[in-house]
């Protein structure tokens, strides 16, 4: 058995974090087993499920507490003490670099970068120089690049077409029938659990509160609507979970809007919207949109993400954070009018590699040194 050292920041309920386990839980673990390296000493949301799993969970503080040199030892160090590791897994964008460095020097065979974002919020000279150097870094001690779309690999890796040739596109697999096929007396369970009137429209999303979702945007959607009949479910916690409720307060529209805290059945929350809204800044190839589409929903969202996501044609729409929200209302409602044939959309997902075990079968082969990116 071999084992693969898998680094996070923390490993809550996020997009990568979500992905990652998804794949732990289907792999075969008697040939491969994950460890996972956080940076940052609150428990994660998953952490005693790893354990569960047979992982071990090792913390470090990030560079910003002991800087770059301190950092990369411990890194070494625990690659050293609890290895030998077959592979590292990488998915924390440009600092991926710096883990890169500390992996080849630890002598960890397969260093794999993995790209999730298109874009991040600071964009200081600083932080240029920086993304500068780590870029250098990975292209110079990653043996494997994966992006989980096109957009995501060009802005970590850069735009040359070598580089691209060199980049593995690994979709974000989940796990369809788990959100495909949800027994109605859990609708009607949920439903009656977060106090949902039979005729109430859902307008749903999933994400962290974190300014790259754009939770504010809901506000203004709530203030705009005439429709009185809805409900705005919001699913997710994060640090500005506390400002959006204030908000929410200060506009008198708590009777408008659900706010449910982390969930483990986001398959059977999902189930009971009736359109899947993501106003965000930016993102990477957002897997909750994976997810909505395999709940049978259609979306609407900001055009800062990929046209990539559309995989069912016309079954997302794209709308600009500036276009007055009328513009927003009237693709909601068109959206919500299409007819979803399921059938359909299951095997569209399926020829698109969005199952997890396509992506499971394709990290395995990386894992094992079967595959990799080197051209």
């Amino acid at each position: 058995m071999i084992r693969v050292l898998h680094i996070f920041g923390i490993m809550n309920m996020g997009g990568a974090e979500t992905m990652m386990m998804n794949v732990y839980r289907h792999i075969d673990r008697t040939k491969i087993q994950f460890d996972f390296l956080c940076m940052n000493e609150e428990k994660g949301d998953y952490e005693d499920e790893i354990k569960e799993l047979g992982g071990r969970i090792y913390k470090i503080p990030a560079p910003s507490k002991v800087g770059y040199v301190e950092h990369i030892k411990g890194i070494i160090n625990i690659c050293k003490m609890y290895g030998p590791y077959q592979a590292i897994h990488i998915p924390t964008m440009f600092h991926s670099g710096i883990v890169c460095l500390a992996a080849f020097i630890a002598k960890i065979p397969i260093r794999i970068v993995h790209a999730h974002t298109t874009s991040e919020e600071e964009k200081t000279i600083k932080r240029k120089i920086y993304n500068f150097v780590c870029r250098r870094l990975i292209n110079i001690f990653s043996t494997v690049k994966i992006a989980c779309g096109e957009a995501a690999r060009d802005f970590l890796f850069g735009k040359t077409n070598r580089v691209k040739k060199q980049v593995i596109i690994l979709k974000n697999g989940i796990n369809i029938g788990n959100f495909s096929h949800i027994d109605e007396k859990k609708k009607i369970e949920i439903r009656n659990q977060l106090e949902i009137e039979k005729n109430q429209f859902i307008i749903g999303h999933v994400g962290r509160f974190v300014k790259v979702k754009n939770h504010e945007f809901f506000i203004k959607l709530a203030k705009s609507l005439d429709k009185e009949n809805y409900k705005i479910l919001l699913v997710g916690d994060g640090e500005l979970k506390g400002d959006i409720e204030n908000k929410i307060k200060e506009n008198h529209l708590e009777n408008k809007f659900i706010l449910t805290g982390k969930r483990k059945d986001i398959n059977v929350i999902m189930s009971i919207m009736d359109i899947f809204v993501m106003p965000s800044l930016y993102e990477g190839f957002p897997m909750v949109l994976i997810e909505a589409l395999a709940s049978g929903k259609n979306c609407v969202v900001s055009d800062n993400i990929s046209k990539e996501v559309d995989i069912d044609e016309g079954s997302i729409d794209f709308a600009n954070l500036n276009d007055d929200i009328q513009i927003w209302i009237d693709k909601i409602i068109k959206q919500t009018r299409k007819k979803v044939d399921m059938k359909s959309r299951i095997k569209i997902l399926e020829d698109n590699g969005f199952s997890i075990e396509n992506t499971t079968d394709i990290l395995t082969k990386i894992y094992l040194g079967e595959e990799n990116s080197e051209k």
